[in-house]
């Protein structure tokens, strides 16, 4: 999985900013300009997955070194991460047999996660916003023999999953 468009708003020395990545990147420009709170971006996720949310904005230095100066708390912080995806899930039937017979399966072809936060007060941290999109399709697939992948015929359908965070609940699009 390859990540191919970071979006941030109001973090670190960010107002609104988007960038599309390619299969090798390097970042050049002068002093100030961002490239290390780009990668302070990606520290923050890390942080995020290895501590939980309210320890990975501690870790980066408080609320008021996560957001921009400028800003500050008056709008959310924002992370969205794109990514270019190649997972494949066979749905197998009650019948497995090595015969030649069509199976479905789900591709996930991309994959968006969307997160914003806000900060009431001190270093108080509440999630605005969460959402995860899939954008998939459905294939047919020729099953091979015991031991061999199974291999792709046909397109059948294609689609977009949206898991949200509505209420406190998970909200489910099709």
């Amino acid at each position: 999985m390859a990540i191919k468009r970071v979006r941030i708003k109001n973090f670190r020395s960010f107002d609104n900013f988007e960038l599309e990545l390619g299969q090798f990147n390097v970042l050049v420009g002068a002093n100030a300009s961002g490239k290390s709170n780009l990668l302070h971006v990606f520290r923050f996720l890390r942080d995020i997955a290895d501590h939980g949310l309210k320890d990975a904005v501690s870790l980066q230095g408080g609320v008021d070194f996560l957001t921009n100066a400028r800003i500050g708390r008056s709008r959310p912080l924002s992370v969205t991460i794109t990514a270019d995806a190649d997972a494949r899930f066979v749905m197998r039937g009650e019948d497995d047999s090595e015969s030649e017979a069509q199976a479905p399966a789900l591709r996930i072809r991309e994959v968006t996660y969307h997160f914003s936060l806000k900060f009431p007060k001190n270093e108080d941290v509440e999630i605005v916003s969460d959402r995860l999109v899939l954008i998939f399709e459905f294939v047919a697939l020729a099953r091979g023999e015991r031991g061999e992948s199974p291999t792709e015929q046909n397109v059948l359908d294609k689609g977009t999953i949206t898991v949200s965070n509505v209420d406190g609940e998970p909200h489910y699009e099709w």
